[in-house]
């Protein structure tokens, strides 16, 4: 363990363009904490049906090719940081999938990425929500850094 005291960092993944520069700070924390890093991206069902809300774009295909291609994407994601696990949960608010997975896993530090901008006026809802009601610490990250 290392000086901050995380045993447990998660990366909160989403599929924006940033998250490559997120997850590189999570899994530098989770090295120099000697802690254990897990990748964890939340689908809401009613996207994989309705459509993709910051695109626009429908998502088409069925309900399991798109859990099927978000399992294929965490893969990568996993696979540039061996040791780290990634996890897919489902769940229609991701804030709130989030914490409560943090709990029963025993997160010590969350990484969530922040929308382009300002922080005050772009955290976005998923960071807001963790920022105010993770059971652990958050590190907001600017996605391109």
């Amino acid at each position: 363990m290392g000086a901050a005291g995380y045993t447990h960092v998660v990366c909160c993944a989403d599929r924006r363009e940033s998250f490559e520069g997120i997850e590189a700070r999570a899994a530098r924390a989770a090295a120099l904490e000697g802690a254990r890093l897990s990748i964890v991206h939340v689908v809401n069902p009613s996207m994989l049906i309705m459509g993709d809300s910051q695109s626009g774009q429908p998502l088409g295909g069925s309900t399991e090719s798109r859990l099927k291609d978000a399992e294929s994407w965490l893969d990568e994601c996993a696979s540039r940081n061996p040791s780290s696990e990634g996890v897919i949960l489902e769940g229609a608010n991701a804030g709130e999938a989030l914490c409560e997975w943090a709990d029963k896993n025993d997160a010590s530090l969350l990484v969530v990425g922040q929308r382009e901008g300002d922080i005050m006026a772009n955290l976005g809802s998923t960071a807001n929500y963790l920022v105010r009601h993770a059971p652990c610490d958050v590190l907001v990250v600017h996605g391109g850094r």
